[in-house]
């Protein structure tokens, strides 16, 4: 019984003054007041006044966007080194900027229901990031930098516009967990099949009809240049056949 308490006491002393350094404000106005300690922020209707001061939160760890209807996301948060996580749900931001790429602290990124229909190569400087989740949204495309991210174990691209994906997911190699379902997908790099096996994408909704209609595009064209190759020699060898006979 001792050795248990005493266990727990030990454990206490680990992780009781890491969650006393957590500190979490329900708005920018309440941050700005002890910039210095706040670690966590809760961001909804903030006036851009307010967001050009963000900077001064130099050891913010995590910001939550909710339910707000702000439409343009504040440059200002790349500004922010330690920046860790960063989720963006139910607004209506219609654009990422290129200055996300400067978040290189970054492992987590979200955007939950939002308008943004691409995302800004500069994606692809996210080196830290482990889990991107875009999901319930207008995302449209995705950009080839996305391979960069070597450090990516989820990826969840669910409920979106998606028509095609980039052959470089295939160097995703640390991804662990990926989901892709409800997405009207137009066309999938051939290469890219094998990697959705993977992830048990391979034979999925429309996925499946696209490999099938793949499948007969690549045997018409093996025999269209098979047929194009027969019709070439019977050509030489009628021509050949006429200039032994004219001899």
């Amino acid at each position: 019984m001792k050795k248990i308490t005493f266990l727990i006491l030990f454990a206490l002393c680990i992780y009781l003054p890491t969650y006393a350094q957590e500190k979490l404000a329900k708005n920018l106005e309440i941050a700005l007041k002890t910039p210095q300690t706040i670690t966590r922020l809760w961001l909804r209707d903030e006036s851009a006044t307010l967001m050009q001061q963000i900077p001064q939160l130099i050891n913010l760890k995590g910001i939550y966007f909710s339910e707000g209807s702000i439409k343009v996301f504040p440059k200002e948060i790349a500004s922010l080194p330690k920046l860790e996580i960063l989720v963006i749900r139910n607004t209506q931001i219609e654009t990422l900027p290129k200055e996300i790429g400067k978040l290189i602290s970054l492992t987590r990124l979200e955007l939950t229901n939002t308008k943004i229909k691409s995302l800004p190569i500069e994606i692809g400087n996210l080196s830290n990031l482990k889990y991107l989740r875009i999901t319930q949204g207008a995302l449209t495309s995705i950009p080839k930098e996305i391979g960069k991210l070597q450090k990516l174990e989820d990826l969840y691209l669910f409920f979106n516009q998606l028509k095609t994906l980039p052959n470089e997911l295939n160097e995703l190699k640390k991804l662990e967990r990926m989901l892709l379902h409800e997405n009207p997908f137009e066309r999938i790099p051939t290469p890219l099949y094998p990697f959705l096996d993977k992830y048990g994408y391979g034979d999925a909704g429309n996925i499946r009809e696209l490999r099938k209609s793949d499948e007969k595009t690549k045997k018409y064209a093996i025999w269209a240049l098979g047929g194009v190759f027969i019709s070439f020699f019977v050509v030489m060898f009628i021509l050949r056949k006429r200039n032994f006979k004219n001899k």
